[in-house]
């Protein structure tokens, strides 16, 4: 009814009729449906309806939320280019570390390779072996005593370049087989999930190492 009331088509007023006939009708038969048969189980429609119509009424509430924070049907101003900087977070030199430092001096104006290391014997080891690898790409060693911490390095890079389009690339390994996966990437993962839950304003990419049986 309120579909025809509001495009108003020839004859909308019979069309409108006839539905208001049909919706009273089937009102009628809910009440005596829910009256007769209430405590055989209808109970559970009194309950499950509502809840279905409140849980997607909240998701259109969500979906108009997200269209107004992307200004959908707007036209969004032109793309720009900024000064950008490629951050290749790494523990160690191998095939996989030139791999992601050549596909981040494809990427950005700038590279940094922060070399996360567990303890000061590890990270002079890796400064001693960065030296002499000679990439020509320029690198901060950290040692970081836990897990959780390798995210720091890499944030607070990014916190002290406001004005840079900051690009983190991420090597990752794909393993052959997929129960191997576990044992891979758990660092990769853990910088990830950070660099999405506290900052906006940088691209997060991977660049995956396939490994061969």
């Amino acid at each position: 009814m309120r579909h025809w009331r509001s495009m108003r088509p020839p004859r909308w007023r019979l069309r409108a009729a006839i539905n208001g006939a049909g919706a009273t009708m089937t009102a009628i038969a809910v009440v005596v449906f829910l009256g007769s048969k209430f405590l055989e189980g209808a109970w559970v429609v009194v309950l499950v309806i509502p809840m279905l119509m409140l849980l997607f009424w909240r998701i259109e509430v969500y979906y108009d939320e997200v269209a107004r924070e992307l200004r959908l049907g707007q036209t969004p101003p032109a793309p720009h280019a900024r000064a950008s900087i490629v951050i290749v977070p790494t523990t160690t030199i191998s095939v996989l570390t030139e791999l992601a430092l050549s596909a981040a001096l494809s990427l950005g104006d700038r590279v940094v390779a922060i070399a996360v290391a567990g303890d000061e014997e590890e990270a002079d080891h890796l400064r001693d072996t960065w030296g002499r690898w000679a990439c020509n790409v320029r690198s901060r060693c950290c040692s970081i005593p836990t897990a959780r911490s390798y995210t720091r390095a890499p944030l607070h890079r990014i916190a002290r370049r406001p004005r840079q389009r900051v690009m983190v690339l991420i090597p990752q390994i794909i393993p052959h087989k997929r129960r191997h996966e576990i044992l891979h990437n758990q660092r990769a993962r853990l910088l990830e999930s950070a660099l999405k839950a506290r900052t906006q304003d940088v691209v997060i990419a991977s660049l995956p190492f396939h490994i061969d049986d």
